[in-house]
């Protein structure tokens, strides 16, 4: 018998980028639901019921409009169970299975920007205690993305941590032979990340600035969708720092193969991540991969065989291991093809599908 499955994700874009293969996965036998945000108008070529909101440019806003979106869906299609993705629909959906029946699946993809902040520190740990409270007292199945933040809930919610949990190699990336670039007499150093400082903007501007003062023959290039709100860098100031620090802002970009066809090496100096798909990403196009020892980060590389981790916040490290690789042209191709041996050892999207089929197999059940 055919299950009504809701995923719920907080952006549809993000939704279908790293979620397509579950969503294909999943409405092989069920009938699925999506909910989420979106800036532009969405083609409706996707065999799925989805239920896409505008987004608008107050956080709060699109917080309210994905609640009441959400009680519309419950009472109306009723599914029996729910896929949660992100912070806010988790807490979202949490919430609601005190008023409503369904079983819930969160996956924390990563632990947000409430928790890497430093301000308003008294009031955040109060809110992140109650965050994973709920979460954890709520939901049938938690999927984590990394070891880390497993580790956080229990600590946070001791004896009562809920039994039912996973560890998945982020969403997985489905493996595919991409063409390697080879490396001449210029190096190319390339970030693709949000525009936010938590994934180390400011780090890799700084450091680019330094490198560029020593060496001629280094390029560096950053994409990604840059705007303006409570978290991010001022826009115009972070123009004009990419100018002055040397690095080519290529802006947001739909096609990431012209990205990593122009890089060498890839850098995500990161403050915290679930798993971060970017760097995923370019291990599948065999890029060497320079990050930091920051949770969910850290398992992507292993130290002098297809990367470098440097210290959170460190641009001295960042520097160092880019100068490592101006001053090793040798081992770049040699890292890259460790990377994409790493990848297909740990992070395939079949690993993380099969583990998804053990939690529905257990949902279904119940």
């Amino acid at each position: 018998m055919k299950k009504k499955i809701l995923l719920f994700q907080q952006d549809f874009k993000f939704l279908i980028k790293f979620r397509k293969d579950l969503l294909y996965y999943l409405s092989k036998n069920n009938d699925i639901i999506t909910l989420s945000l979106s800036s532009n108008k969405i083609k409706k070529d996707y065999n799925f019921k989805n239920v896409i909101i505008k987004k608008s440019s107050f956080i709060l806003i699109n917080h309210f409009l994905l609640t009441i979106n959400f009680i519309f869906i419950i009472l109306k299609y009723k599914p029996d169970i729910v896929f949660s993705f992100n912070t806010v629909p988790s807490i979202i959906s949490n919430f609601f299975k005190f008023f409503f029946n369904y079983n819930l699946c969160t996956t924390m993809t990563g632990l947000g920007n409430i928790f890497i902040t430093t301000k308003m520190k008294y009031i955040i740990p109060k809110i992140k205690y109650l965050i994973v409270r709920l979460i954890n007292a709520n939901s049938n199945w938690l999927i984590f993305q990394n070891p880390d933040d497993k580790r956080y809930f229990k600590t946070i919610c001791k004896y009562k941590f809920n039994k039912n949990t996973l560890i998945t190699p982020g969403s997985g990336i489905k493996i595919l032979k991409k063409n390697h670039k080879i490396t001449n007499d210029v190096i190319t150093f390339g970030m693709l990340s949000r525009i936010i400082s938590g994934k180390g903007i400011n780090e890799f501007l700084e450091a680019a600035k330094l490198i560029k003062l020593k060496y001629s023959n280094i390029n560096f290039i950053l994409a990604g969708p840059l705007n303006d709100n409570s978290f991010n860098l001022n826009s115009q100031h972070f123009i004009n720092k990419c100018k002055l620090s040397g690095v080519n802002y290529l802006g947001n970009l739909d096609d990431v193969e012209y990205f990593f066809n122009e890089i060498d090496i890839f850098v995500l100096p990161s403050y915290r991540e679930g798993t971060p798909r970017s760097v995923l990403e370019a291990m599948l196009y065999k890029k060497p991969i320079i990050t930091t020892k920051a949770i969910g980060c850290r398992e992507t590389v292993i130290n002098n065989y297809n990367g470098i981790k440097v210290k959170i916040k460190n641009v001295g490290e960042l520097v160092n291991a880019i100068i490592f690789f101006v001053n090793n042209k040798n081992l770049i191709s040699q890292y890259g093809n460790n990377s994409y041996k790493y990848l297909i050892k740990k992070f395939d999207l079949k690993i993380v599908l099969n583990q998804y089929s053990k939690v529905l197999s257990h949902l279904n059940a119940k």
